[in-house]
């Protein structure tokens, strides 16, 4: 038997400006805490997964 992976969908900020203030908005805590955890990711735009605090 294969053991299947969870898929996490991690919504992102709209633009560049205001980032960080933004994000307490569409991230709650749980969100990002279990998102550091994470090793791999499959993204969009690598420049804007980057400049995420993971």
């Amino acid at each position: 038997m294969t053991k299947l992976g969870t898929l996490y969908l991690v919504p992102n900020t709209l633009g560049d400006e205001g980032r960080t203030e933004q994000l307490p908005w569409v991230l709650p805590a749980e969100t990002i805490t279990q998102s550091a955890r994470l090793r791999h990711w499959i993204v969009e735009d690598a420049k804007t997964a980057r400049a995420l605090p993971y």
